[in-house]
């Protein structure tokens, strides 16, 4: 009788886990919608949202959008509040490919969000990462002013990189919006077409789109199943066949830079790795 009271409780626990984790994944997937909606964009989707690390979610974009802090942050703070998330966070909006912070701000139970307002951003291909502050029985692990210092460090390093002319890795750079340098190449997603020096190649519609995936996951592994989804999902019926040809497609495009390579990851999807 024991066992079984043991076991019946032991698996409730886990039910209210996988019941949490689904409930914070459509929170984060409902402030991605928002976001969307507040910058004029009704149509492009949001992409599946990515759990990170334990207190941490990505939320990335099918189309390159622009936006405003102030929307973007009554947006975070408004969805955030309503739900059982912790209330102590981080946001910061990513160009995607790069490490560098476009945006961010800091919010926590105590105060009003600590942001820079008013200066809307342009039209980029931007990711949204937010981290939640660990809740404890005895308390918080970091304090509001810690958050505070956080904050401005991070500003104080923004304005050194800034007034420091930097070298951008040619394996990880965006152009400009929307096109991206993979090693000796450059990849216009919009014009499918895939550039080396002079030399021009036209991609099908299912290349670029597995193209477009790999160049915002440069040196990731993107999932089998991701990839299958987001290229076949309107046909109804998808086979790991056809997407082994259009890989195997791709890397004879891309055969011409020996510092790129697509790699199969066995059991889970492809990399595709571009050393510097």
């Amino acid at each position: 009788m024991l066992i079984a009271l043991s076991w019946t409780i032991g698996t409730g626990h886990k039910s209210d886990a996988a019941f949490e984790d689904a409930a914070d994944m459509v929170v984060m997937r409902t402030i991605g919608h928002q976001v969307l909606l507040a910058s004029g964009d009704s149509v492009s989707r949001v992409m599946p949202v990515q759990k990170t690390g334990e207190h941490e979610y990505l939320l990335r974009f099918e189309n390159p959008f622009g936006f405003s802090p102030d929307s973007l942050v009554k947006v975070v703070t408004a969805r955030i509040a309503t739900s059982t998330l912790p209330k102590n966070y981080v946001v910061e909006v990513l160009e995607c490919g790069r490490t560098d912070v476009a945006y961010g701000f800091t919010f926590n139970r105590e105060q009003q969000p600590i942001a820079c307002l008013g200066r809307v951003q342009p039209v980029r291909c931007y990711e949204i990462r937010i981290l939640f502050q660990q809740e404890t029985s005895g308390g918080y692990y970091i304090t509001a002013g810690a958050l505070t210092l956080m904050l401005l460090t991070g500003i104080g390093l923004w304005y050194f990189r800034r007034t420091i002319p930097q070298q951008q890795p040619v394996n990880t750079a965006p152009v400009e919006a929307g096109v991206f340098r993979l090693g000796q190449y450059t990849f216009h997603p919009a014009l499918q077409l895939l550039e080396l020096q002079q030399h021009k190649v036209q991609l099908t519609a299912k290349e670029c789109n597995l193209l477009n995936i790999f160049a915002r996951h440069i040196n990731e592994i993107v999932d089998r199943d991701r990839l299958q989804k987001e290229v076949w999902e309107d046909e109804g019926v998808i086979t790991g066949r056809s997407l082994d040809m259009f890989v195997s497609k791709l890397r004879k495009r891309l055969q011409d830079d020996p510092a790129i390579r697509l790699v199969n990851i066995h059991g889970r999807g492809y990399k595709l790795e571009i050393s510097a």
